[in-house]
């Protein structure tokens, strides 16, 4: 084997480690966008449940208050 051989061949698997590396970095961003995502709806569920059991709470307190 040259010496232009094995450079060659250390050059591809340097690239492919790489790439490797770099599809391991987006996966990782790729889980965390998807924890965030489900994070932020499970908030939002929630917030919007608390606002309409107050609402609820707030329309029969004045339906009381109208008797």
């Amino acid at each position: 084997m040259s010496t232009w051989s094995a450079v060659q061949g250390l050059c591809r698997l340097t690239a492919l480690q790489v790439a490797e590396q770099a599809q391991e970095v987006l996966t990782s961003h790729e889980r965390s966008k998807e924890q965030l995502c489900q994070e932020l709806h499970l908030l939002v569920h929630q917030s919007a449940t608390a606002e309409l059991n107050k609402l609820e709470q707030l329309t029969k307190q004045l339906e009381q208050l109208n008797r």
